[in-house]
């Protein structure tokens, strides 16, 4: 417990308090029932300020149903206040900041606070209960504890995802018109009807039934493709894992995507994203699903030359992005694009 005044009122509270001190001097002085009455009372007016700090802040607890949250998404969160106690004056505050303040006797209390949480597991919330005697001269205060930790993913970063989609576009449609050929495959064979085109009739096989039939051959089969994101540091990390994340479960860009980190994530869950960190070193091996994928995407915040992305992935076609702040560059064994992005 600390005593600090209230610049604006803390005339008034100490003028207060030595007033009650006064009046509780007066039943010893004067021995008389009326001064003991205003004795008593000034007494019990003391003792109620003092009792109303005794309760332990630390059983307070702030909850939220909010899951779960992405990173600077301003989206304000609906938070409850509860648990035992008894204080006369109580306020939840950022700074200067009041987000609710008023006497608080055990009963829960919703207040209303705005995201500016960074990515990771949150244990506790950067706000400050405080707590003031009856006379608002003495206070306690402590950091905000939450009852269970809250999950707060990557950002949307919907500028970087919709610029990386515009680009990534063109380079991956030319990479299937040049990796897709027409497929002889034999599917079925079934009896020609009218209307069907005479491209389609196999005229070989229909000799040999004796009756014209038709081929099907299997689809044309496109590469399949895999984003791969570098946990490698950079200043545009953590808006290009919002714009990766944010494609890989959203869009159809690829069929997989990978995390490659200081362990390699497949399919990550919001928590393991939350608590996804970098690292200054890739895995030597990598995991078997993307080795046998035969094209990649790969995206790095760290500077990177083509070249040194083919050494990690000599097997695979590849197309390279490195993202840095308002800047992307899109590469390729034939071709490089630089595009410009806006922040958020």
């Amino acid at each position: 417990m600390t005593l600090r005044g209230h610049w604006r009122h803390w005339r008034r509270n100490l003028g207060l308090t030595l007033i009650l001190l006064f009046f509780c001097l007066l039943g010893p002085i004067f021995n008389t029932p009326t001064s003991w009455l205003i004795t008593d009372f000034a007494g019990v007016a003391l003792i109620f300020s003092g009792l109303s700090l005794l309760w332990p802040l630390a059983r307070l607890k702030i909850t939220t149903d909010r899951q779960p949250l992405r990173a600077h998404s301003h989206v304000p969160i609906s938070l409850l206040l509860e648990g035992p106690g008894f204080f006369a004056s109580l306020a939840v505050r950022q700074g200067q900041q009041i987000y609710w303040r008023g006497a608080y006797y055990g009963r829960t209390r919703q207040l209303i606070w705005p995201n500016h949480l960074d990515r990771g597991i949150h244990q506790e919330l950067p706000l400050t209960i405080q707590a003031w005697d009856l006379l608002g001269i003495a206070t306690k205060q402590r950091q905000v504890q939450l009852s269970r930790p809250l999950i707060v993913g990557p950002a949307t970063e919907a500028g970087l995802s919709q610029a990386l989609l515009d680009g990534l576009a063109d380079f991956v449609r030319r990479a299937n018109a040049d990796d897709t050929t027409p497929s002889f495959d034999l599917e079925s064979l079934r009896d020609y009807r009218p209307g069907n085109p005479l491209h389609s009739i196999d005229w070989k096989v229909s000799a040999r039934r004796d009756k014209t039939t038709v081929r099907k051959n299997r689809p044309e089969q496109k590469p399949q493709w895999a984003g791969v994101l570098l946990g490698t540091p950079g200043p545009a990390f953590e808006a290009l894992l919002g714009a990766f994340t944010t494609i890989d479960q959203e869009t159809h860009l690829w069929q997989r995507g990978f995390y490659l980190g200081t362990k390699p994530l497949i399919q990550p869950s919001w928590t393991q994203l939350a608590a996804w960190t970098t690292s200054t070193e890739l895995p030597t091996r990598l995991p078997d699903t993307l080795e046998q994928t035969p094209a990649v995407i790969v995206f790095s915040a760290t500077p990177m030359t083509f070249a040194a992305a083919s050494a990690h992935f000599p097997k695979q076609k590849l197309i390279l992005v490195c993202v840095a702040p308002t800047t992307l560059t899109i590469s390729t064994n034939k071709q490089q694009v630089q595009l410009q992005w806006e922040v958020a």
